[in-house]
């Protein structure tokens, strides 16, 4: 029977050769693994480190173990928004917007709120496109706000249904002072006694007459 070509040249690997092989490629990942491990041992992500042992047998993960320090472990923040009983704790303006949304009939389920974003992390582009958002949407500012304060025969109005940037709806008995940068408003407290808020206009989507808003909030 002919031989092939790779026995005819003297090439055909031992069994020690391919063994040898096999426990350096085993080795080598073995060092990935061990970098990726230690990394996410220290709460860092796991990819770069894997490489790093692969190009680096035994010096990279020493390198991660022993050296690279433990970056601060991650809390999870939604854990402040429950009771013991697994219950979320509502605020005050969630228990209002609740006790508003039952009346329409509409189940409300409260969110929970994101995590703050470093302004920084933005990049051009979407400043570029909030700025333009900005633009295109309805100003409330202290001039809106004056003119729901009293009809066109100077009568006061309300209450208002005010609609939060995070969702929520706060009910106010009054429109009070309106400034450049925040206006006054008075709210009744679960003791059912009148206290008054300041609230930034960039905070709120919506304010509007609460008879207007049950009735677009029936209609739809």
């Amino acid at each position: 029977m002919p031989q092939c070509a790779v026995i005819l040249s003297g090439l055909m690997p031992s069994a020690g050769m391919m063994a040898g092989i096999a426990v350096l490629i085993v080795f080598i990942l073995a060092n990935g693994f061990a970098a990726a491990t230690f990394s996410e041992m220290k709460f860092r992500g796991r990819f770069i480190h894997f490489i790093g042992g692969l190009v680096l047998p035994v010096v990279y993960p020493l390198f991660v173990y022993f050296i690279l320090p433990k970056l601060p472990e991650p809390v999870d923040e939604t854990e402040q928004y429950f009771d013991k009983d697994g219950q979320q704790i509502l605020t005050e303006a969630q228990k209002l917007t609740k006790k508003l949304m039952e009346k329409t009939g509409v189940e409300y389920v409260p969110k929970i709120p994101e995590k703050k974003v470093d302004k920084d992390l933005k990049t051009a582009e979407e400043k570029s496109q909030a700025d333009q958002k900005n633009e295109d949407e309805f100003v409330i500012d202290h001039k809106y706000i004056n003119s729901l304060v009293r009809d066109a025969d100077g009568n006061p109005l309300g209450p208002y249904i005010i609609e939060l940037a995070d969702g929520r709806f706060i009910e106010a008995v009054r429109l009070l002072d309106a400034y450049p940068e925040v206006f006054e408003l008075e709210i009744s407290g679960p003791d059912e006694k009148l206290k008054k808020i300041r609230l930034p206009y960039n905070k709120i989507t919506s304010c509007v007459l609460k008879s207007e808003w049950m009735e677009s909030e029936n209609a739809g």
